[in-house]
């Protein structure tokens, strides 16, 4: 993209995969669309003030329109650079979360209700609703084969035949719906709580296949022998197993809110007691070490029992940038932000043994 694009916002390929239109991160939010063959740009235009948030080209065989989705924003675009807006009429102006086409010219966008627009693309209209979520905005929406499967903040994936508008069957996931993608019986979900879910599509047969931390950064990570630790802005503590290649183990930092005056930065909105910089494994009994951006000093019993507290203290009172327990787990070392290095008995309830101060 052009020098100011900051970004790609959003992307999608034709149906017939001869084409490529994304949006960038620009103060216009430009579309731009491509030759997916040589890479020629055939056109770049201005998309919209407001930011756009999701691109979808129709399935419609033959057909290479695609449309725009975003904040107050619906965009009809052909491949040789024309846009016109869409037309809400009766339904109301409102903003939307993500698009999807089907192979008869219709388009769904998720709105920023619990509804989903359906819009007759020749005339640019949005023409009849579809409900059914419970509550919130709705996230993603893929269609496949005369269904539409629709991701909502109310945590469930509602499918719908298209045809008749018919609410086929809805499946539990009690987080909110990111992503979706089907094939055949087949569905894989991604949630926002950095898990992603593969399950059939009547709900049967649902099981894990990723975890992750899932808001502002990771900033901890411990590692004894086949077992790796990590901490993050999120109020989660995961231990991951190395052979295994999958996450074994997730506890929560705090359910306690502290804010602290001056804090170290974050990306998460969540109060920094519940952030957390530096972690380790006790390589001797298994004990967890977290260290937290309020300056709390947390440890937990095991792998097996993530969320038994068995010691804290706030000895620091800026936040806690590093942790390492000795070779033999005999000691711990704490490093915080007000340049003392805290040295703790693991053997003795954690009691403070030294403060180094020479930083």
């Amino acid at each position: 993209m052009d020098a100011g694009g900051r970004g790609v916002a959003a992307i999608a390929m034709s149906n017939c995969g001869n084409f490529v239109a994304m949006v960038d991160k620009s103060n216009d939010h430009n579309v731009y669309c491509f030759d997916a063959n040589s890479g020629e740009l055939k056109f770049k235009e201005k998309g919209d003030a407001n930011n756009i948030f999701d691109i979808s080209f129709t399935q419609q065989s033959g057909q290479t329109s695609f449309a725009t989705a975003g904040q107050k924003h619906i965009k009809f675009w052909e491949v040789d650079g024309t846009g016109k807006k869409g037309i809400h009429g009766a339904l109301g102006i409102t903003s939307h979360a993500c698009i999807a086409w089907d192979d008869a010219g219709n388009a769904y966008t998720g709105t920023s209700k619990p509804v989903i627009y359906v819009w007759n693309a020749g005339s640019r209209s949005a023409t009849s609703q579809i409900e059914g979520h419970s509550g919130g905005f709705i996230c993603s929406l893929v269609w496949r084969e005369g269904k539409l499967y629709s991701g909502g903040k109310d945590g469930c994936v509602m499918i719908t035949d298209t045809a008749s508008s018919s609410q086929l069957s809805k499946v539990e996931f009690g987080v909110l719906v990111r992503a979706i993608d089907v094939s055949g019986s087949e569905m894989a979900v991604g949630l926002r709580n950095g898990n992603i879910v593969r399950c059939s599509t009547d709900g049967s047969g649902m099981r894990t296949v990723m975890e992750s931390h899932s808001d502002g950064e990771i900033w901890g990570l411990g590692i004894h022998g086949d077992k790796v630790v990590t901490t993050a802005d999120d109020n989660k503590i995961k231990v991951f197993d190395t052979a295994m290649r999958q996450c074994v183990a997730t506890g929560k930092i705090t359910d306690d809110v502290r804010r602290i005056k001056v804090g170290a930065s974050s990306l998460s909105n969540l109060p920094a007691s519940q952030c957390a910089r530096a972690c380790d494994i006790n390589p001797s009994n298994g004990h967890i070490a977290i260290g937290c951006n309020d300056g709390y000093f947390r440890v937990r019993e095991s792998i097996e029992n993530i969320d038994n507290e068995i010691y804290s203290d706030r000895n620091s009172r800026q936040w806690i940038e590093a942790i390492q327990y000795s070779p033999d787990g005999s000691k711990c070392a704490v490093g915080s932000h007000d340049n003392q290095i805290r040295i703790y008995d693991a053997n003795n309830g954690y009691s403070l043994l030294a403060t180094c101060s020479a930083h």
